[in-house]
């Protein structure tokens, strides 16, 4: 139905109206010029309402003009046309790729999150298009929901595509949603909102990090050009963890964490730092931190320390000596320490250690290394011991070394053919060892114990028809480093 009305001369005698296709003949597109009048009389009517054919309706998107004659004589008309009149069934449409942005700035970025809790700008440049008639203004509001308007109402704000609000009091860890509706010159409207920005204003919580690439730690390692670490247990209440940032340091005497360089890592849980240049006898750990989504920093978080040790546990074995005096000749102290030369000699398959407590007014020390030298004569082996001793950290809690006489290895005899074989004091190690014993009846057999793994230092077994057994232990230190004790040794049958 189409309404339409005409101011003309009082001279008329009638008016004939009639309707069609802008650009086309008089009648196109509303009737069937071909069997049906184009031109309707009226008389001196001056409006009209004309009711369309179902089977021509107004096409959308086609532009119609209403046409009148005014007839002065039974020959003499005058023609007019209307305007153009588009007809518009479709509301506004939301183009394909574009969406409704919130924003900290110029609207470059979409943001997912945001720090700021009491500013907000909302963008939509080309998200509404209407070919028809047109967008006639926008509708903008904020809420805690798609559509929603709790936090602001919607506002009519013209032909504008941005909307910044300010003086807002936002929650942290709350999504806010923007809402636009384009309205067209029609009255038609379409609604898009946007994805949602949530206030985050926390830093993340920290995790566990360890000195392996298996998410445990180990107290030390003998290889020198890569360590491992891996993490887990960070996180972030609000947003999502972006990014992990990992560092190596040596733990030793290194308080300031901000200065170390730090290597980005992605999402990843895990990083070997290959080619690191390690120390011998040093501690390393691992920092690492996580950055969320709104750019925060977690905490710090440190792996235990780990240390680099490249020597193998030190076995002892000393052959064809007699002990022949037990006292130091000479006694130096000095700024480097404490050192103590004198002369000794050993039994058969005995070995040295000594016990010397300190006096706690004394600097605190530990023991250094042990020097051999062998000086033979007729009937014993003389040796000259020499021992050195460093000044320590105190807060080591160090007094005193160990030096006592004692048997690399012995096999005591229990009941029947049970014999208990001991190595207490066959290796000299701190750290815990892992043992790995073969006996056999003959050098080079295992036919009594064989591959046996033990953190024990003794191995119970039986013991039959031979007079001597072959003991091989291999001892393996928590760095993987190895030592060997080798020896044929007689049974007390």
């Amino acid at each position: 139905m189409y309404q339409s009305s005409v101011d003309g001369t009082d001279d008329a005698i009638r008016y004939e109206w009639s309707i069609g296709i802008e650009g086309m003949p008089e009648g196109e597109g509303i009737f069937d010029i071909k069997i049906e009048p184009v031109w309707y009389d009226v008389g001196l009517d001056k409006n009209l309402t004309i009711c369309t054919n179902q089977k021509l309706p107004l096409q959308h998107g086609y532009s119609y003009v209403v046409y009148v004659r005014q007839w002065v004589s039974q020959t003499t008309y005058t023609q007019f046309a209307s305007a153009g009149i588009l007809v518009d069934y479709t509301p506004p449409l939301v183009r394909k790729g574009k969406f409704v942005k919130e924003s900290i700035d110029s609207c470059l970025n979409d943001i997912e999150f945001s720090t700021e809790n009491t500013t907000l700008t909302a963008c939509w440049k080309g998200v509404f298009s209407d070919q028809q008639s047109g967008i006639l203004h926008y509708f903008v509001s904020l809420g805690t929901i798609p559509e929603g308007d709790d936090v602001m109402k919607s506002e009519n704000i013209g032909l504008l595509e941005t909307k910044r609000w300010t003086g807002l009091s936002l929650n942290q860890g709350t999504k806010y949603f923007v809402t636009v509706m384009a309205v067209n010159n029609i009255g038609l409207s379409t609604s898009s909102y946007s994805d949602g920005v949530v206030i985050d204003f926390e830093k993340p919580v920290n995790g566990v990090v360890f000195n392996t690439i298996y998410h445990r730690n180990i107290p030390a390692q003998a290889a020198d050009k890569v360590i491992g670490s891996s993490w887990h247990g960070f996180n972030d209440r609000h947003s999502f963890i972006k990014e992990y940032l990992v560092a190596l340091f040596e733990c030793d005497g290194q308080s300031n964490l901000t200065s170390l360089r730090y290597v980005n890592v992605g999402l990843k849980t895990k990083h070997q730092f290959k080619g690191a240049p390690l120390k011998h006898n040093r501690n390393y750990c691992i920092a690492v931190k996580a950055i969320d989504a709104a750019g925060f920093e977690s905490n710090v978080s440190l792996s235990t320390p780990l240390l680099i040790d490249k020597t193998p546990p030190k076995g002892i074995k000393c052959t064809s000596y007699e002990v022949t005096d037990f006292a130091f000749i000479e006694r130096q102290i000095h700024d480097q320490g404490l050192e103590l030369i004198g002369p000794i000699s050993f039994k058969k398959d005995e070995f040295l250690k000594f016990k010397i407590n300190l006096d706690h007014t004394a600097p605190e020390i530990c023991c250094g290394d042990i020097a051999f030298t062998y000086k033979e004569t007729e009937n014993t082996t003389m040796t000259s011991v020499s021992m050195k001793w460093a000044v320590i950290d105190a807060e080591s809690g160090l007094d005193f070394c160990i030096l006592t006489l004692g048997i690399p290895c012995t096999i005591e005899k229990l009941l029947g053919v049970e014999y208990k074989i001991v190595w207490d004091n066959t290796f000299m190690k701190e750290e815990d060892l892992v043992y790995t014993v073969n006996i056999g009846t003959a050098e080079g057999n295992a036919d009594l114990i064989q591959n046996k793994r033990s953190t024990e230092t003794h191995a119970i077994l039986d013991i039959e028809n031979t007079d001597e057994i072959f003991v091989a232990i291999e001892a393996k230190s928590e760095t993987g480093l190895t030592c060997n004790y080798r020896k044929m040794m007689k049974i007390d049958v």
